[in-house]
């Protein structure tokens, strides 16, 4: 079964990258958001594996993504990673204090993007029961 990864950014530019680095991984579907109440709906309709957040989005703030995100049970435990030009200390506490599991600044690094979604996907994995 194919994993799935929303990544909630209103930048065609970098939303484009993002698809073209998850084509490396295998049997993963992608969907991009271009705005935060447009995420919130493909979280809560798709339930993805990963979601991947902007913190600066055109209709509301990502921090109140994520809260929204991590106030509803049907998407609390998705594992969210925030990827933010916004690269100071005082943004990585706030993502991770409104429940980021990861955060990666911009320019995004191919190699770290990869490796934080392949554990999140591995861990997903391993928690999933078995049919």
């Amino acid at each position: 079964m194919a994993a799935s990864v929303v990544y909630i950014e209103d930048r065609t530019s970098d939303a484009a990258l993002v698809e073209r680095v998850l084509s490396f991984l295998p049997d993963v579907r992608y969907v991009a958001a271009a705005e935060g109440k447009a995420g919130i709906v493909a979280a809560r309709t798709l339930r993805p594996d990963v979601l991947l957040l902007d913190l600066q989005l055109p209709d509301m703030p990502g921090l109140e993504v994520l809260g929204t995100i991590r106030g509803e049970a049907a998407t609390k435990d998705i594992p969210v990673v925030v990827i933010s030009a916004d690269a100071g200390p005082e943004f990585e506490t706030a993502a991770y204090s409104a429940g980021a599991n990861a955060f990666l600044t911009k320019p995004i690094q191919v190699d770290q993007l990869l490796n934080v979604v392949e554990g999140l996907l591995a861990i997903g994995r391993a928690r999933a029961p078995r049919a």
